[in-house]
């Protein structure tokens, strides 16, 4: 929502006072203006009208900056005063400072305009707030008294020892008494440094600090303090402000980048083992074709593929974890999923567990991939079971939720808007902190050797935020878990049929093949793969080397078929880009173990490409090329 920002411009240039509008505006203010060019103009608007700032031109054919400025301090209003101008010099513009104005600005660097009234702004706001509380101090001991317990801060007056250290308070508001836990009475024996704060010299040290309460709690907090004479003896003023939250939320934030690494961390991996099994799948494939093959060989072989293929499912995981895996979304019923799991869901968590369905209020639409939304809550329901050995309830909650600013702001994942959020509560064992900050690593699981991969909840994890969304979680231990996952709310869904290419029977052809691969076991899989499908296969190590094979092949190349992620500084769509060049309409498949950033279903729809992932098989191979060659 933009800031109303009231702002009267001393100009005499109306498209001047248009494009200082237009560049406040698209600075996110909502402005409410009035040009004026003469003194008594001034007068009468200042007198009219309440002000956030005065903006003014420093020269003008009958008024300028300094007089401007002169009008607006004998007002007596405390305003922003900050001159735009084409021609102002550093002199004249030193003299305006010197004078009161607060900034200049060169008509040429308007960029700084908006800036510059955020700062005075937020500078003349405290200057107000000074003077409130210097007029409640001073004035009257009524509206100090009121002032002074109103405050959401603890506050401490105390004079100041001869020997220059921090006296016995005299005076506490009742937010001080309240969260140190002392009565008035009890604090008014004490000194700073009885309840721990830490002087230098004379006065208690600003800044971040702990206090110690009356039941020996240190409790972080941050003070500020402010030395004046009291009744002719010197004082100070102690704000003392409780910043456990702001700790809280600074160590949180420390967890998500620490997340957001092991993901990267996660995927990085993910990647190069795609690139080992997709190689070691295709050889496999490939021995599993050859006729001499003994019955007892051919069984291990088998069965190493059946391991291979176990393995790729766990880099699939990873890939989830570190938002790397690529999504094919489409608006998705959350309730229509959670009925058709419904029945699956009561046979996996077993009889001695209660398990309730809790119907939402309304339709609870998302854009997202539906086989992602049921391994959500399959993962969330399998790791509650776990945590229930001897029985207990487990209940599904789905709703439609608006969240304001003020109710994400101790999770800094959250955000406001409208989000569906699946709640799944058990009345398990409960998780203690240390656990609860470690739950969405991968590879970290509480269950002993053998039971359980440590992904389950990474995968929650990472599928949640490649949908934009997050995953919040409240537990203590004996006191049973619940994780809510918040997805962005769809409004109006559009079904849509995105492109999903089934393995057909194999086929193959006598067309010639650019293969860019840059893993020497992966190429060297998939041309012998494509050069038994009867094709012709020219190969490169990367992108480079594919456009000098191009060269050397005179444009006899039917198809592109290159990794999307290579060395030397070229990727596979840059190389698919280059050759249409001059090879319009040229066949293109590219392949990819992870990168949802760089591998987009709609850009490559858009670019007529054929994506396939890796690992893949000998059949899933020969479809995406024979699919991509018969539909130009």
């Amino acid at each position: 929502m933009s800031q109303p920002l009231r702002v009267l411009q001393v100009e005499d240039s109306e498209s001047d006072a248009e494009l200082i509008i237009y560049q406040l505006t698209q600075a996110g203010y909502a402005v409410v203006s009035e040009r004026v060019d003469a003194a008594a103009q001034m007068r009468e608007a200042l007198a009219r009208q309440k002000w956030d700032v005065v903006i003014s031109d420093y020269r003008m054919p009958q008024f300028d900056a300094p007089a401007a400025l002169k009008i607006l301090q004998q007002s007596g209003l405390d305003l922003p005063f900050i001159v735009v101008s084409g021609t102002i010099g550093e002199e004249i513009a030193v003299a305006m400072m010197k004078a009161g104005a607060h900034d200049y600005v060169m008509k040429t660097a308007l960029a700084r305009l908006a800036p510059a009234i955020a700062r005075e702004l937020r500078e003349a706001q405290q200057r107000h707030e000074k003077r409130q509380a210097e007029v409640a101090f001073l004035q009257s001991e009524e509206r100090y008294r009121l002032l002074f317990n109103s405050a959401n801060d603890a506050v401490l007056v105390y004079h100041l020892a001869p020997d220059g250290t921090g006296g016995r308070f005299f005076e506490v508001n009742d937010i001080a008494c309240a969260r140190l836990g002392y009565t008035r009475e009890e604090l008014l024996q004490r000194t700073p440094a009885d309840i721990g704060l830490v002087g230098i010299g004379a006065a208690v040290a600003a800044g971040d600090q702990v206090y110690i309460t009356k039941t020996g709690t240190r409790v972080p907090v941050e003070v500020s303090t402010h030395r004046f004479e009291f009744l002719g003896q010197p004082a100070v003023l102690a704000t003392v402000r409780d910043i456990t939250a702001r700790r809280e939320m600074e160590e949180k934030l420390r967890q998500a980048q620490k997340m957001e690494a092991v993901g990267q961390l996660a995927g990085g991996i993910a990647h190069d083992f795609n690139n080992i099994l997709a190689g070691t799948m295709m050889q496999l494939g490939l021995l599993l074709e050859n006729p001499q093959l003994s019955p007892e060989i051919r069984e291990t072989v088998e069965e190493l593929e059946l391991e291979t293929q176990r393995a790729a499912n766990l880099t699939q995981q990873l890939l989830l974890f570190s938002r790397r895996q690529i999504v094919e979304t489409k608006p998705v019923d959350l309730q229509q999923v959670l009925a058709n799991l419904l029945k699956m869901l009561r046979r996996l968590i077993g009889e001695n567990i209660r398990l309730s369905l809790v119907e939402p209020s309304t339709p609870c639409w998302v854009q997202a991939d539906p086989g992602m939304m049921e391994q959500i809550v399959m993962n969330l329901c399998v790791n509650a079971r776990d945590a229930m050995p001897q029985g207990g309830a487990l209940c599904l909650d789905l709703n439609v939720v608006e969240l304001s600013a003020e109710a994400v702001v101790k999770d800094i994942n959250a955000r406001p808007g409208s989000f569906v959020c699946l709640s799944v509560t058990d009345n398990g064992h409960g998780m203690d902190a240390a656990t609860r900050e470690r739950i969405f690593e991968p590879f970290f699981t509480t269950k002993g050797p053998g039971k359980g991969t440590g992904l389950g909840l990474a995968t929650v994890y990472g599928i949640a935020k490649q949908h934009h969304g997050w995953v919040a979680v409240e537990s203590a231990p004996g006191c049973g878990t619940s994780f809510h996952v918040y997805l962005p709310a769809l409004t109006l869904p559009e079904p849509t049929s995105p492109t999903v290419i089934q393995p057909d029977a194999v086929r193959g052809g006598s067309e010639t093949i650019l293969l860019v691969e840059d893993e020497g076991l992966v190429r060297c899989g998939a041309a012998t793969i494509l050069k038994r499908l009867g094709y012709r296969v020219v190969e490169a190590a990367n992108g480079h080397e594919a456009l000098a094979c191009w060269v050397q092949q005179a444009g006899a190349i039917d198809l592109l078929l290159t990794d999307m992620v290579m060395p030397e500084g070229m990727t596979g769509l840059t190389l698919a880009e280059t050759l249409r060049v001059e090879k319009p309409g040229l066949p293109v498949v590219v392949a990819s173990g992870y990168s949802v950033d760089l591998v987009n279903p709609e850009r490559l729809d858009a670019a007529n490409i054929v994506y396939i992932a890796k690992p893949f098989t000998k059949s899933a191979l020969s479809a995406v090329v024979r699919k991509a060659l018969d539909r130009t």
